[in-house]
């Protein structure tokens, strides 16, 4: 029986010679910094903007062979140090002291930049994340007008609620149509079928309107023969009111039947 013996020596030796073979330009992590811009505006004088987030991303950007035998080296670590240049402007940051970017999805952490001017006219400064890491360019104008207050974020929409349906009717002769009064609470189409032909019908809202609606001929003939042997019988008509938003209301009603 043949056994194979692999040497530990000679798989380091395979996998050191393999990353000192990895150009230096593809063995390091790819920095990024969004947005690498932020222009605040103008801002009142003494008065403090609203924070802008910036995302400090490092990531490995190269095949992913490379990118592991990147992690088998100990990976490309960043040390963040978040600063910003410019009396007019500072940063918080959620950065942790080291970031590794030997994987495709890499380490990220959060910048939050202000602008708070202490004198009139144009203001520049500079976000800077550390040694060989990106920047970005802040800008801002001081002014001694007072800033408009930021509109509130949209909510969500409202939603209307569906309408109401009333429905009400007599008992009636057996008659070539049937009539039944509707009500709802704001403007509607109404569509009645069940043991009528399909009617539609305009409902104002909070007006009762009388609808009438034709018996099918083969339920007319089902509720004669119902009249004759019993002398009870019941139409049933389904009825459906939708508004402009698009909401309904269903609703059924029976009507009942005399000689």
């Amino acid at each position: 029986m043949k056994r194979s013996i692999v040497s530990r020596g000679i798989l380091t030796l395979t996998v050191t010679a393999a990353l000192v073979a990895i150009p230096v330009t593809s063995a390091s992590a790819d920095r990024t910094l969004s947005p690498g811009s932020v222009d605040f505006g103008n801002r009142e004088v003494g008065t403090t903007s609203p924070p802008q987030t910036h995302q400090l991303r490092v990531f490995c950007d190269a095949p992913p062979l490379v990118c592991f035998l990147i992690a088998l080296a100990g990976g490309d670590p960043f040390t963040p140090a978040v600063s910003v240049t410019g009396g007019d402007f500072a940063q918080t940051n959620d950065c942790i002291a080291t970031l590794f970017g030997a994987s495709l999805e890499g380490q990220s952490c959060i910048i939050n930049t202000t602008f708070t001017p202490a004198s009139p006219g144009p203001k520049e400064g500079t976000l800077n994340t550390g040694l060989d890491g990106p920047t970005a360019l802040l800008t801002g104008t001081g002014v001694t007008t007072p800033t408009p207050p930021t509109p509130p974020e949209p909510g969500p929409p409202t939603v209307s609620p569906p309408p109401t349906l009333k429905l009400d009717a007599k008992k009636q002769e057996l008659k070539k149509k049937l009539t039944f009064f509707a009500t709802t609470n704001v403007d509607t189409t109404l569509v009645a079928g069940g043991d009528v032909k399909p009617t539609e019908k305009q409902l104002a809202g909070g007006e009762k309107t009388k609808v009438k609606a034709e018996l099918k001929p083969s339920k007319r003939k089902q509720l004669e023969k119902k009249l004759d042997k019993t002398g009870k019988a019941k139409a049933k008509v389904t009825t459906a009111a939708t508004d402009q938003a698009g909401g309904i209301a269903v609703r059924d009603i029976k009507i009942k039947l005399k000689d």
